[in-house]
């Protein structure tokens, strides 16, 4: 099974093959600018979904969990229609393209304390890649 954590701050995703994380350091306009932000979420999601198609190999890698702290899992999951064209484009990417590659998907919408402790860990520096 594959973990994935993410927010705007950065992801970490667990795999049998190994681990990955990777933190984003963002700009105070981004922070301070709620559709910034929102835009910036998305674009982690999206290269974290690289990652965890380079890093799945195993059986057990076609079950994916997601967590996150905000509204992307309810747009993930088709509850809520993304208004901005970006995560329209790529909610959409997500349904055509990555959810076909895995048996099951599980979204998980979390505090943002817990996805910020788990981008906090260290990994496991045995099986890890950190991008």
């Amino acid at each position: 099974m594959i973990q994935a954590y993410f927010n705007e701050r950065g992801y970490r995703i667990t795999t049998a093959k190994g681990d990955s994380k990777f933190i984003y350091d963002l700009p105070e306009y981004v922070i301070n600018n709620a559709a910034c932000l929102y835009s910036f979420r998305w674009k982690v999601f999206n290269d974290m979904m690289d990652v965890v198609e380079d890093l799945s190999e195993t059986v057990e890698d076609k079950d994916l969990e997601l967590h996150t702290d905000s509204k992307l899992i309810e747009e993930l999951k088709g509850e809520l229609t993304p208004d901005d064209l970006y995560a329209k484009s790529s909610s959409r990417y997500f349904i055509e393209y990555d959810y076909v590659n895995f048996r099951r998907i599980t979204f998980q919408k979390c505090g943002a304390s817990t996805v910020n402790g788990k981008l906090s860990e260290s990994i496991n520096t045995k099986r890890s890649t950190t991008t």
